[in-house]
């Protein structure tokens, strides 16, 4: 079925920390957080679009999976035949997205639309939850049980209340028994290259992973988008890929395509490589910031491996937590506050919302199961499905094991036998909690190397890494003396990952920063459209294998597109410009595009290119000036440190008073 409604970008809050109740919050911050590892998921809206050819939203299809063979058909169909060989140079180039970035749309059992509270068509990326939602619900839910517990200082029904409201906020991608999703979800398909879609529906698919300088150089009519429901199989998923590649080379005419495969669409690739290696219809590669391992925030959540006892859960988690938004006091009070709670109590609360979670959604998600690390796999798929009533979910789960664990392998055939070309792109050195203060709560946050979503481990395919912020051991470091495989910072070594030549680093580069850092993007580029750029020791001087952050994204996405709008405004004599402030302008634009074309990461230099030129076009009055930020009063600012300090002055010594836990329980235990 087809369905016209508009893609447009709608920013949604991954990250804030929802003040409704502190016990439940700590899973479903915890679970919203987890949608970073493609960027930030969008919605779609119905407004009226057109692009080069039409009405492109009439062509987005609504789908369930392809069956054998259907996707290569339609292909065929609409060229006429097999289509003759193209000789542009360039192969087709296939984007399998991260975890947010594929939209999927919420029918009803007979095949139309759910409209959400705005009456808009319900299609979301990533996670389909609604914080208000959230919200609501627990107010609604938990309100009087809470209020009894409190009273009778024992659970009187919250913990069941918090395992109900855990399971409901999940309905809308909720799964069976047997590993398929409960509600009507279908992908929104994009069977048509970029060049059938209008600006706004390419900004929307490349919000996250800018590509459009490599469309503009292999033709947009020779890139395409594949999108996955995050709830599926990833082995059927694969098959669908397959056949997706089977529609792309009967359109353009080519042997071979390009993938790009980022974050949790590395998934589909592992299993897209232990079923169809051997057909050769892949040239070149490249992972970045990759899932082909797993990620050790999901081991920690499946495992409950989490910072909730003692010294963390009632000292050191809640004000770190909270200093993102610069409120350690609050996180002093809420530890304090929390206290009410006996600690059995708060833990018990803690568990029933995860199991919540894990039986609304969690536990039988095939795809989710593709993000637990291999080695972790089995111990934790023996812990949640065990149980016959989850066979076929199983059967799933264990095909993309079998998958990962032979990944290597795969790799090292695809490259070694069939020519393929692959080459994984990794941001290291910060620990998850870099990434949003709220994974301060996994257990593994302190003793990881990380792009604050996955582990470089995984991303890298091996590498060895000392925990973020810490050197790699003496010993470790002198028998490697002289390593060109070490990093600068002596934090990891690229020589046990399975493509070392082919494998690279930029330091300090979070999991979102990849999209926007040029010189990763330049370096993705330089790998797709370069013949003779196949590794580390092509261009080392332009693109080092160990590389450096940075953020560009104002100056892509908002900064010169504002310029060019200034200068029509100006040339049609609707903006004034003095010649003196027009010469600043031409010497910003210059300056903020020789920052977009960076190969080596660097922050100061992105953020004086930004600053200028926001600078400028704010004198020009084409940008309206930021709100002069209030200063506090000398008295305000030496009450609020006053108070902070008297807070953590007060939480410290109640931590020494009554320990890891509430204060009915040490009442008890001097009571004894």
């Amino acid at each position: 079925m087809k369905i016209n409604f508009h893609i447009e970008s709608e920013g949604y809050q991954m990250k804030r920390f929802v003040r409704s109740f502190v016990g439940i919050i700590l899973v479903f911050a915890l679970i919203l957080s987890l949608g970073v590892a493609g960027g930030k998921p969008q919605s779609l809206s119905p407004s009226p679009a057109t692009s080069k050819a039409g009405s492109t939203l009439e062509k987005l299809q609504l789908t369930p999976s392809e069956p054998d063979g259907a996707l290569h058909a339609k292909a065929v169909e609409k060229s006429g035949g097999d289509n003759t060989h193209c000789d542009c140079g360039h192969n087709p180039f296939i984007v399998v997205p991260g975890i947010t970035d594929s939209d999927v749309a919420l029918l009803d059992k007979d095949g139309s639309p759910v409209f959400d509270k705005e009456g808009k068509p319900y299609v979301k990326g990533g996670f389909m939850l609604d914080e208000d939602e959230i919200i609501n619900l627990a107010l609604k839910r938990l309100a009087f049980p809470l209020a009894k517990t409190l009273v009778a200082q024992k659970d009187c029904g919250l913990n069941k209340a918090a395992y109900e409201t855990a399971k409901e906020v999940f309905w809308r991608q909720a799964t069976n028994p047997d590993g398929t999703p409960k509600e009507n979800l279908q992908v929104i398909r994009h069977e048509e290259s970029f060049a059938n879609l209008s600006d706004d529906e390419i900004n929307h698919l490349f919000i996250n992973i800018p590509l459009r300088d490599l469309c503009d150089i292999i033709g947009y009519d020779h890139v395409y988008y594949f999108s996955f429901n995050i709830v599926g199989d990833p082995m059927q998923t694969a098959r669908e890929l397959d056949e997706f590649i089977q529609l792309v080379k009967a359109q353009t005419g080519h042997d071979k395509v390009n993938l790009l495969n980022v974050s949790l669409g590395a998934s589909i690739f592992t299993a897209y490589a232990e079923q169809f290696k051997d057909k050769g219809d892949v040239g070149r590669i490249v992972n970045i910031v990759a899932l082909l391992d797993g990620s050790y925030a999901f081991r920690d959540l499946y495992s409950d491996n989490l910072n909730i006892h003692d010294s963390a859960l009632y000292r050191d988690l809640f004000p770190e937590m909270l200093e993102e938004g610069g409120s350690r006091k609050l996180g002093y009070l809420v530890n304090l506050l929390i206290r009410i709670f006996p600690k059995q109590v708060l833990l018990d609360l803690v568990e029933n919302i995860r199991l919540g979670a894990m039986d609304s959604m969690l536990r039988c998600a095939p795809n989710f199961w593709a993000m637990m690390p291999r080695d972790n796999y089995e111990e934790l798929a023996d812990k949640w499905l065990s149980d016959p009533i989850y066979a076929e979910c199983r059967q799933k789960t264990d095909a993309f094991h079998r998958a990962s664990q032979n990944l290597e392998a795969n790799v090292k055939y695809l490259v070694e036998e069939k020519g393929v070309i692959i080459n994984n792109v990794c941001g290291y050195g910060l620990p998850f909690s870099a990434s949003t203060s709220v994974f301060a709560i996994l257990g593994s946050d302190k003793t990881s190397n990380t792009d604050g979503v996955i582990h470089v481990e995984s991303t890298s395919m091996g590498a060895t890494a000392a925990p973020a912020g810490h050197r790699l051991p003496d010993d470790y470091l002198a028998a490697h003396a002289g390593s060109r495989y070490i990093s600068p910072d002596k934090g990891l070594d690229a020589s046990t990952c399975t493509l070392p030549d082919n494998t690279w680093f930029f330091l300090s580069q979070d999991h979102e920063e990849a999209g926007k850092n040029p010189a990763c993007m330049n370096l993705v580029k330089e790998l797709f459209t370069n013949p003779g750029f196949n590794d580390v020791y092509a261009d080392p001087a332009r693109f080092p294998q160990f590389n450096y952050g940075a953020d560009c994204k104002e100056i892509r996405r908002f900064l010169l597109p504002d310029t060019a709008k200034a200068l029509e405004k100006y040339e049609a004599g609707e903006l004034n410009i003095g010649a003196e402030d027009l010469a600043e302008l031409y010497a910003a634009r210059a300056q903020a595009e020789q920052a977009l074309e960076m190969t080596i990461g660097n922050r100061q230099d992105g953020a004086a290119a930004t600053k200028r030129l926001k600078d400028i076009l704010i004198k020009i009055g084409y940008r309206q000036a930021p709100e002069p930020k209030k200063e506090d009063s000398p008295a305000k600012v030496f009450f609020e440190l006053l108070l902070e300090r008297l807070l953590e002055a007060a939480n410290d010594f109640v931590y020494d008073l009554v320990g890891g836990q509430g204060y009915s329980d040490k009442l008890r235990s001097m009571l004894k």
